[in-house]
């Protein structure tokens, strides 16, 4: 189990006292977002569920981890091949994706290092790797190190939930989301857990003045 990111309760502090966010805050109450202990596991993770649902992703995880024999290591994946990975329901390039990041991760990606780095410089060295992009880098960062204030306009979870919060007739562009997502700087990170949130509850539950 991982354990909830300490910045919690300084974010529902912070976010409880906006106009849009603080009466999801209230009806939801404090943050519950914990970190994965395994840095790996958590990368994997996050490629695994590119462009798709919660469900489907933890369905497709899931899969993976018993084809692995529940070793869900770079050693492991690198023995395995990208073959054997689809064959556990990921797809070519999601399979090509993992076995570059194992090889990468073996041959000295910075690992449990990555916790002392900024969050410019994580992006910087997993971009490198065919198949992560700005999505992936960024639910690593919220998910395995916990970072206060990533921002991920690009999800579409996130999107629909600044939608629903704002009451907007259109689902907002990402540029727009990214826009929203500003004022709830420095804790960021906390505003998408809510805005996931938010699209938990019923539609007269989130409704708020956009102001």
């Amino acid at each position: 189990m991982g354990r909830i990111v300490p910045w919690a309760g300084a974010a529902e502090r912070f976010l409880i006292r906006d106009s849009v966010l603080g009466p999801i805050v209230e009806r939801v109450g404090p943050i519950r977002l914990e970190t994965r202990p395994d840095l790996f596991r958590s990368l994997v993770r996050s490629v695994v569920g590119q462009q798709l649902s919660g469900t489907a992703a933890r369905s497709i995880y899931e899969r993976l981890e018993r084809s692995l024999g529940g070793m869900v290591s770079p050693e492991r994946i690198t023995e395995v091949g990208a073959v054997a990975l689809r064959l556990a329901g990921l797809s070519r390039s999601k399979a090509i994706t993992l076995c570059e990041l194992s090889e990468a991760w073996l041959d000295g990606l910075p690992g449990t290092a990555f916790a002392r780095l900024p969050d410019s410089e994580v992006e910087r060295l997993l971009t490198k790797i065919k198949g992560i992009g700005p999505w992936t880098v960024q639910m690593f960062l919220l998910f395995g190190l916990g970072r206060p204030d990533v921002s991920a306009p690009g999800d579409l979870g996130i999107r629909k939930g600044v939608q629903r919060v704002l009451q907007a007739g259109a689902l907002p562009s990402v540029a727009e989301t990214a826009a929203q997502l500003e004022r709830w700087r420095p804790y960021r990170s906390g505003a998408c857990w809510y805005l996931w949130r938010a699209l938990e509850l019923p539609v007269e539950t989130t409704t708020q003045s956009s102001v």
